[in-house]
């Protein structure tokens, strides 16, 4: 296993990122400064089609599933999500999803 621990800058805020590699998984914290855990979703490949559930779900945050389901289908790999920003100005911006994204790849290639 290796974990790795990041501060994504967005919008003015610090966010932790922490990424846990698996033999042949992921485990992904997105967070907030309290480092909450009100969220867990997880997505796994299947023939065809990307299958998710959420695990636990303190707050409703489709952000989470989307982010995991897209990030199976790329990988092709099971991926665990815990997304915990509970800022409103920061879950508004249409930006926020595609950066998370593309931070999460690039940190897993």
């Amino acid at each position: 296993m290796k974990n790795q621990n990041y501060i994504l800058s967005f919008s003015n805020h610090d966010i932790p990122l922490q990424v846990l590699t698996m033999k042949d998984s992921y485990y992904i914290y997105i967070g907030n400064s309290n480092m909450s855990f009100d969220n867990l979703d997880m997505s796994i490949p299947t023939l065809g089609y990307v299958a998710s559930s959420d695990l636990i779900d303190d707050i409703p945050n489709s952000y989470s599933k989307i982010i995991s389901q897209s990030l199976t289908q790329k990988l092709n790999k099971p991926i665990f999500l815990s997304m915990n920003i509970n800022d409103v100005t920061l879950l508004v911006n249409p930006m926020l999803v595609p950066f998370l994204e593309e931070k999460i790849l690039s940190v897993l290639n």
